[in-house]
């Protein structure tokens, strides 16, 4: 009730909004233009008011876009989601609680989410300043506030897959225009990958120090745990100069065969830090080629099970493998 009493654009305004929107559903049928979400939305959007979720309609979403970036809209009520627009700004932002629902409980708000839509207010060279409401009705520990409006937000962190979900609905939207290589050199886990990656030398370098600090840690660790370990020597070679000589013949095999696995394991380890082969993994462009070689064998997938012809074309199997989303499309298909 006391939203229809609100009203925020003139008349002229007014006219603007009912002639954007009246032109954006003329691409739906009758039918689809007497649903109650495209009937009522207008009177709001009229006087300003919107209401933004991934529930609307999509042409509907993308005329409240619309209206908004032209400023017609003067107030907003979104989830979290909208505050991912670039261009999607405004003068104040209201937080009406600090918890959301994520799936599985309600939580405070990261710090990354509270800067992203308060962010949407007090652009540098456009607002002299940007207004952030937080109507806060529980308490709340000084620090966990904090954490919340100065925390440093989660680090972006690509979950890229190469799956064959991904593979056929690459083949069947890219229409010749570029390669599945293509998609993956520029994708942000490569790009990730290749600025994160450490110098090759250096890493050596590390694992290096890494090894002796270890090898020193352990030693010492020993040491001090064994305080009387010459003692409990001398005891166990008293022990062992009373076994018969059959007995001395099996402690001798014992001791060589430990002896043997201490120089195989020096071996192998000597074999692991080669420079030769660690470099190999820190050289730019294998991730690449892992990917180019995974393309391969899962194509190859893909063509025998008939998803996809000998030239690459998806067939009627894989067409409906795009479609599958969840669980295991390959078996779901079959």
């Amino acid at each position: 009730m006391f939203m229809s009493k609100l009203n925020f654009n003139a008349k002229n305004e007014k006219d603007v909004v009912k002639e954007i929107y009246e032109n954006a559903i003329l691409c739906l049928n009758e039918e689809d233009k007497n649903l109650p979400a495209i009937e009522l939305m207008l009177p709001l959007l009229q006087r300003g008011i919107v209401v933004h979720h991934s529930g609307r309609l999509p042409i509907i979403k993308e005329v409240v876009e619309l209206l908004i970036q032209e400023g017609l809209v003067k107030a907003l009520f979104v989830i979290k989601i909208f505050a991912m627009g670039l261009n999607m700004h405004a003068k104040t932002v209201v937080f009406t609680s600090v918890r959301k629902w994520d799936g599985d409980s309600h939580r405070i708000i990261r710090s990354g989410e509270y800067i992203q839509m308060s962010g949407r207010v007090g652009r540098r060279g456009k607002d002299e300043r940007g207004i952030c409401i937080i109507m806060n009705d529980e308490q709340m520990e000084m620090n966990t506030l904090k954490n919340m409006v100065l925390g440093k937000p989660v680090p972006l962190t690509s979950t890229f897959r190469l799956s064959y979900y991904y593979i056929l609905n690459l083949i069947c939207r890219a229409d010749g225009q570029f390669t599945a290589e293509h998609v993956i050199r520029n994708s942000f886990y490569l790009f990730q990958y290749e600025k994160v990656r450490p110098n090759p030398f250096m890493t050596f370098i590390n694992s290096l120090f890494v090894l002796v600090y270890y090898l020193i840690s352990t030693f010492l660790y020993y040491v001090h745990a064994f305080p009387d370990i010459g003692e409990r020597v001398s005891k166990f070679k008293k022990e062992a100069a009373i076994l018969d000589a059959y007995g001395k013949v099996e402690l001798a095999e014992y001791h060589k065969l430990i002896l043997d696995i201490a120089q195989l394991e020096k071996k192998m380890m000597s074999e692991i830090i080669r420079p030769e082969r660690v470099l190999y993994f820190l050289l730019p462009g294998r991730l690449l080629q892992e990917f180019r070689n995974e393309l391969k064998n899962r194509s190859q997938v893909l063509k025998k099970l008939g998803h996809i012809d000998a030239d690459g074309v998806v067939q009627l199997k894989g067409q409906a493998a795009c479609l599958i989303d969840t669980g295991d499309e390959l078996l779901i298909a079959e």
